[in-house]
């Protein structure tokens, strides 16, 4: 990964661009480029949620 490291997100899309709200939204919008995807509830999500680093909860990317 160019990255250095996995990454790992509760929305999947390209910068500035609308959120991927399902698995096959994500494979569509970014094809080959997604080694896996993880599909789960959204319960009543209507957006990205918050993005908080797992040993301080500390926001990353607040959701929408």
């Amino acid at each position: 990964l160019a990255a250095g490291s996995p990454l790992v997100s509760t929305s999947a899309n390209r910068s500035g661009k609308p959120a991927a709200m399902s698995g096959l939204a994500a494979r569509l919008k970014l094809g080959d480029q997604l080694d896996a995807v993880l599909c789960g509830p959204l319960g009543n999500a209507t957006g990205p949620s918050d993005i908080r680093v797992a040993q301080s909860d500390a926001v990353i990317r607040r959701g929408g």
